[in-house]
């Protein structure tokens, strides 16, 4: 089982934890690796999951450039593209004459904004 968020935004990362938990490999592109990192090893205290109930160590893959994942039925090709959204972003590409279906996510997003602060003028 393999899960793939297409870049680290909390939108395109819920789940993970339940991915883990249930061992599956984590395919990341590669400067998501700090933020996926830090979700899965937060305490879960108030409302534990299933990975604060039984911990495990997370099996994660880094999309460098381009990643390929195949079995006997479909190749998906993984491409970490540069985009203003997020810093790292994948795309997958179904791969096959019969296939060639592309999928992309925020592609055409706004640069993201850093959260307002809360300032003391409230």
């Amino acid at each position: 089982m393999t899960a793939t968020p297409v870049h680290a935004t909390i939108i395109h990362t819920g789940g993970t934890r339940a991915y883990v938990a249930e061992g599956a490999e984590i395919v990341i592109p590669g400067q998501a690796r700090p933020f996926v990192e830090k979700m899965i090893q937060a305490e879960h205290k108030l409302a534990p999951d299933a990975l604060a109930r039984q911990p495990k160590p997370a099996k994660i893959l880094d999309v460098k450039d381009t990643l390929s994942l195949k079995d006997e039925t479909v190749e998906i090709n993984l491409i970490n593209i540069p985009n203003p959204h997020a810093d790292g972003m994948i795309i997958g590409h179904v791969a096959g004459p019969e296939r060639g279906v592309g999928h992309g996510s925020d592609l055409a997003a706004r640069p993201a904004r850093p959260p307002r602060s809360r300032s003391a003028t409230r």
